[in-house]
This record gives structure tokens, C-alpha cells and sequence, in this order.
């Protein structure tokens, strides 16, 4: 049963410890509800937690004679925001996670009636409109970045290589039938107008922040004479997941794949997600205290592969346009890279900028690759 719990009481004098009493207590009363009168909270002071953009509460339960169990609650919060006093009265944010409640109550439904054994689901139990808190079920599993992370994945090592591959292959999957069922497939002309504009914009920053780097108009012009090419092209547009990085792919210990943090309120071209995920295979080789140098390129298109095959058994259709959409997200992770070295602290900065030339220098590469794939395939 799945419970939307509404209340319009006014929080601002309540302190965190308070608002977590109250979230414990509404919790307790509500287990029995969820799993019968034997089963309780081990205990009503949780383990906290936080996140860039949550916090989360977890309690430990008592009363299963196997399969231990918890349950957690996720509060959204912007990133500046320290306590759950100021993230709970952000009525956008309680917008946000009331949709991502429906959206893990939708997937937990479909992924139960497909019966495939490679896929999992969160249990969603309860929304608490009060506290904006979603109370789900914890799925003991491990995220895909720290299987990337695994020094035995990175030197293709097995059973921990294969592992990784075939979950990305599975998360292909995942969001085949995420944008198919979930996501109101519709085929759309390509926005070309709004693309350049954004790499336009996203160029325009990198000139100022390099301003020594000559081949910003080369590249510019690449990006635009591509596009035009592809003027008026349908592609499938759904609703995205919007955020498909490898921190939100979880990995159950008997390798099934869960996918989290679905409540982004965005539409646009599958490439949006698909790139997302093969630019973060890219990024593996700048991890550099994970010594992701060790991941050359014919590993990371390998790997981009299993991503495609899983996602369509016949190839993905408008292969150009996937890499328009890779070179795209590649300037806003050298944007990321840029902002990072001049916000850092002085003796991080000195690190940084010595590594940074290969950074650039590698970046840049990419971009042109990826621009090159797609003019070789128009």
C-alpha cells in the first residue's frame, strides 16, 4: 500500500532534532501497517545522513527472522541548504520528491509485473507531505561508480569486469523501457536552434576561461554545420530521467539493476540520458585518484557498446545526433573542470593546474572525436 500523508501545519520554529522525533514517530506507527505486528523499529533516533541534494534518514528493523531490513527517508534539499528546518518548508522541492514518490511507485509496479530476473526496484512505502520526505524500503546494493571504482574492475579484472559490463548493457536496458513505457515516447523535430544557442552559450564561457585556446570557432562552426545538416530530422523524445549518472545505477548483491533519483520534470530527445551515460565512461580516464588513466579508449567504446546494445538488440537509430548530444555534455564537464580549478582553495589550485593541460588536452580530443563520428555518419 502505498499512503500520500498530508498536513498543512507550519514548521519554522522547529528545530532538526525535533523534526526528526516527529518523522521517527510517524514512522513507527506506521510499520506494523507496512510489514505486520511483529516487525518495529530497532530503534527511533536514526542514522543521518547528507547529501548534496538530500538528506536521508535511516532505521534499522527489528522482528525478521532473515533478510534484515531498513527503511529510509529522503528529504530533498538544495545544496547550500544545512538543515532540515530550511529543507522542508521548500515547497518546489516537496513538488520534486511528491513526483519522484509516483515515479518510484509507477517503476516498482512495472518492474514486478516484468518478472526479469536482471532488474530491481525501490520500494516505495509512504509520502510525507509535511516533511517533503519520501519512505521507502533500503535495497542492499553497491552504485555502479563504486563498481567503476573498483581497482579490479579497472584492470579488467573478473568477476568484477564482466559485472560492470553487463550492468551497463542491463541499464541500457533499464532505460529503453523507462522511455517506453514511462516516458510518453513521441517523435519530434530535432530542436535544432536551441542546440546551437546552448553550445553557443557553453563555448562562450570556455573562451572566457581559455582564452589562449585558437580553436574555439573551428569547433563552433563543426557543432553548427553538423546541426544543419540534421535540420529537421524526427527524433524520440520522452520524458527524461535526467540526471542517469553512474552514482544513481545501483547493483543488488545477486546482480539485478535498480535505477534511483527519477524525479527530474524534463523532456527532450533520448540522447539526453544515453549521452549521460557513456560521458561518464569518458570521464573515467580524468578519475585520477581511482587511477582511471588505466581505461584506454578502445575499453571506454567497448563499453559505450554494451550501453547501446542493451538499449536497442538493433542499434540505436541517428548515431550522429547521440554524438552531437556526447560532444555537448563534454563542454559543460570542461566547464565543471574550469570552475573547479579557479574555486578551489590555493594549495588544491597548484595540484590542479598541473594536471590540467592533460585534462584540457584530453577533453578537447573527445569533443573533435565525437564531432568527427557524427560528420563521418550524415
Amino acid at each position: 500500500m502505498h499512503i500520500a500523508i498530508r498536513t498543512d501545519d507550519n514548521h519554522h520554529h522547529l528545530d532538526d532534532e525535533n523534526i526528526i522525533v516527529s518523522i521517527s514517530q510517524e514512522v513507527a506507527r506506521r510499520v506494523p501497517e507496512w510489514y505486520g505486528s511483529n516487525i518495529s523499529l530497532e530503534s527511533e533516533i536514526p542514522q543521518k545522513c547528507k547529501y548534496p541534494n538530500s538528506f536521508f534518514l535511516r532505521y534499522q528493523l527489528i522482528g525478521f527472522k532473515k533478510n534484515p531490513r531498513a527503511l529510509l527517508v529522503k528529504i530533498p534539499r538544495e545544496k547550500h541548504v544545512s538543515s532540515l528546518a530550511k529543507a522542508i518548508v521548500n515547497h518546489e522541492l516537496g513538488e520534486m520528491a511528491e513526483r519522484e514518490f509516483a515515479l518510484l511507485v509507477d517503476v516498482s509496479y512495472f518492474v514486478n509485473k516484468l518478472k526479469k530476473l536482471s532488474y530491481a526496484a525501490i520500494r516505495p512505502l509512504c509520502y510525507l507531505d509535511r516533511w517533503n520526505a519520501i519512505v521507502m524500503e533500503e535495497l542492499p546494493s553497491r552504485t555502479l561508480e563504486n563498481l567503476a571504482f573498483d581497482l579490479r574492475t579497472r584492470f579488467r579484472i573478473n568477476p568484477e569486469w564482466n559485472l560492470f559490463k553487463d550492468s551497463l548493457c542491463i541499464t541500457g536496458r533499464w532505460m529503453r523501457i523507462y522511455h517506453e513505457v514511462l516516458g510518453d515516447w513521441q517523435f519530434a523535430p530535432l530542436d535544432v536552434d536551441a542546440l546551437i544557442l546552448e553550445i553557443e552559450q557553453k563555448i562562450n564561457i570556455l573562451m572566457m576561461a581559455q582564452p589562449r585556446f585558437t580553436d574555439w570557432e573551428e569547433i563552433q562552426t563543426k557543432f553548427r554545420q553538423i546541426l544543419e545538416n540534421l535540420r529537421g530530422l524526427l527524433v524520440p523524445h520522452v520524458n527524461l530521467h535526467g540526471d542517469l549518472f553512474f552514482t544513481n545505477v545501483l547493483i543488488t548483491a545477486d546482480q539485478r539493476v535498480a535505477v534511483i533519483d527519477l524525479a527530474r520534470d524534463m523532456r527532450g530527445p533520448i540522447y539526453t540520458d544515453l549521452s549521460s551515460m557513456i560521458i561518464e565512461l569518458v570521464e573515467q580516464r580524468l578519475k585520477v585518484s581511482s587511477i582511471g588513466f588505466v581505461i584506454n579508449q578502445p575499453t571506454i567504446r567497448s563499453l559505450e557498446n554494451a550501453i547501446l546494445e542493451g538499449y536497442s538488440d538493433t542499434g540505436v537509430d541517428d548515431l550522429p545526433v547521440l554524438s552531437i548530444f556526447c560532444a555537448k555534455l563534454l563542454l559543460s564537464v570542461w566547464n565543471w573542470y574550469e570552475q573547479r580549478v579557479e574555486n578551489s582553495s590555493r594549495v588544491n589550485k597548484l595540484f590542479l593546474r598541473s594536471i590540467h593541460p592533460f585534462i584540457r588536452y584530453y577533453l578537447c580530443r573527445e569533443i573533435r572525436s565525437y564531432l568527427k563520428r557524427a560528420e563521418n555518419m550524415i
